[in-house]
């Protein structure tokens, strides 16, 4: 597990990438389903800040 707030946010921030990356779709239940199915993050904290930035990233 990672503890530090830095490292928490470059996880954030490749969430957010990732999703920068692939097609927008504006239903939000599209973009849960494709954050769970490309988080490559298992364990928490890191899962929940990965999906968190990759959300962010497509909410409008």
């Amino acid at each position: 597990m990672i503890d530090g707030t830095y490292q928490l946010s470059r996880i954030f921030a490749k969430g957010w990438a990732a999703a920068r990356a692939t097609p927008a779709n504006d239903d939000a239940d599209d973009i849960q389903a494709r954050a769970g199915e490309l988080n490559p993050y298992t364990k928490e904290p890191e899962k929940s800040r990965w999906s968190a930035g990759f959300v962010a990233a497509l909410e409008r």
